[in-house]
């Protein structure tokens, strides 16, 4: 059976809550966001910050038994934006269910996802997260490896939360490696 998952980051932010999410457009509340800045601390790394992701498709396999569950997966495809709506990035990525945690009964899920940015530069983002608190408010970090272009070998986290069920703020840092800076 399919059904719409959410993502942010969205399987991310929704597979987060297994609910599907649509696109949109980033509004006022993202009018500080920061696109690629270098970090204030460390001029290695590059910050963007506090900036809307969107799902703008979601494929979501919902397995024995019906709802969230053990086994559910998800691919889904996301834009990144900033404040002026701009797309900064695209994401394409999976979740996937692994398993319901037996001390609170909680499911994990675990995503994997592609972030290419507009200049053609690719970094990749795995990470496991407790649904439930997803649902609840609570926000994910992924690690970030550089695959592609500007940031190749540069590393670093992926964080997001879940606004709705149709968006996430995603805020990503990158750092050069110290021994290559």
């Amino acid at each position: 059976m399919r059904n719409k998952l959410p993502r942010p980051a969205v399987l991310a932010a929704a597979t987060v809550s297994i609910v599907a999410l649509a696109s949109g457009l980033g509004g006022s509340a993202f009018a500080d966001a920061a696109q690629g800045k270098k970090h204030p601390e460390s001029p290695a790394c590059v910050v963007f910050k506090d900036l809307p992701e969107f799902v703008t498709s979601m494929d979501y396999h919902d397995q024995a038994p019906a709802g969230p569950s053990v086994g559910d997966f998800g691919f889904y495809t996301d834009e990144v934006k900033d404040a002026s709506g701009a797309k900064v990035a695209d994401v394409v990525g999976t979740g996937r269910i692994l398993y319901q945690r037996e001390t609170d009964g909680h499911l994990i899920i675990h995503y994997n996802d592609v972030v290419t940015f507009a200049n053609g530069s690719k970094v990749s983002a795995i990470g496991t997260a407790d649904v439930n608190a997803l649902i609840g408010g609570a926000g994910v970090s992924q690690a970030l490896i550089g695959t592609k272009g500007r940031y190749k070998g540069w590393y670093g986290t992926r964080e997001w939360t879940r606004v709705s069920q149709k968006e996430a703020l995603v805020t990503m840092t990158l750092c050069k490696d110290p021994a290559k800076a």
